[in-house]
Order: structure tokens, then sequence, then C-alpha cells
């Protein structure tokens, strides 16, 4: 049985550390991850669920726009089309999304309860 605290989806964010993390507001199967190594990761579960793959879209700044680890990150509520991250050194950085991650789709609220309704068989 699972432990009722237990992970159900572990993801390994290559191989640097997760500094921030966000859920997506308009897609409830996307979060982003922002990392140690300057770069800020867009997954999707819905495709990772059934690929079983985690491969990310990355959104990478280079070294000398961001110079320090992400350290916070934020889905903007109003404009579904934009995302921010703050650096180390507090700058924020702001990016444009693409469709695919701004349009919900129909079946993703089963698919997260799904989720969160797994049970060790």
């Amino acid at each position: 049985m699972l432990h009722p605290y237990a992970p159900i989806f572990v993801i390994q964010v290559e191989e640097t550390s997760a500094s921030a993390l966000s859920w997506s507001f308009s897609r409830p199967l996307v979060f982003a991850a922002g990392c140690q190594n300057h770069k800020l990761l867009i997954y999707d579960l819905k495709h990772a669920l059934k690929s079983k793959m985690t491969a990310p879209l990355e959104l990478r700044g280079s070294e000398k726009l961001i110079p320090f680890p992400l350290t916070s990150i934020a889905f903007n509520g109003k404009n579904q089309g934009l995302m921010a991250a703050g650096d180390g050194f507090g700058r924020v950085h702001i990016w444009k999304l693409s469709p695919m991650l701004m349009s919900k789709n129909p079946d993703e609220p089963k698919i997260l309860a799904e989720l969160g309704n797994i049970q060790d068989e």
C-alpha cells in the first residue's frame, strides 16, 4: 500500500537541481522548474503520462543573460501567454509562451483527478 504522502510521479530535472517550481493557471497538467544551470524547463504531464517520457520544453537564457540560478517562477494569471522567472541577481526575466502551453485541453481535469486517485494495487 502506498504511504499517504508518497510521491505519485517523480521527474529528474537533468543533471542539476530545481530551485523554483510553479504550476500553470491555464493548464492543470503543466508546470515549470527553474534550475541552478540557468534553464527554465516546462513539463506537460499529459504528454509525459502518455509516452512515459518526461522531456521538457527548455527555455534557456544564455549564461551572459542569466548568469545566476533561477530562484522563482510565476505564470501570469491574467495573461496566460506570459511567465516570469527571477534570478539570483534580483532580475526578472519574462517569457512569451506558445499557444500549446496556454490552451486548456478538455480532458486535463479528468487526468488530473485520476493522478490524485492513484491506488496501489
